[in-house]
């Protein structure tokens, strides 16, 4: 997830929000899949529970580090229009 969902190393640019969730809702769908392909014996409604209630965790992390990320960005670009708008009323 965070590969696909950060656009660099440093975590510091985020791919678009609907991109984001497409990439978690493949990322389930593909994990999914494999545990079902590869899994055998009892209870493996509890581990698919388990599987996805994981991934779903990891994707909040992961939601919230690009929230973040998203408010910074829309900050930077509201101050720049601010600072346009006060020179021009000046």
């Amino acid at each position: 997830m965070n590969a696909k969902a950060f656009l660099n190393l440093k975590r510091t640019e985020c791919v678009n929000y609907t991109d984001l969730k497409k990439i978690n809702k493949t990322l389930r769908e593909e994990s999914l899949a494999y545990f079902k392909e590869k899994a055998v014996g009892q209870n493996l409604k509890e581990f698919e529970s388990k599987i996805l209630d994981d991934l779903q965790k990891k994707f909040l992390v992961v939601k919230n580090k690009c929230l973040q990320i998203y408010e910074v960005k829309c900050h930077e670009v509201i101050k720049k229009d601010v600072d346009n708008i006060e020179s021009l009323i000046r």
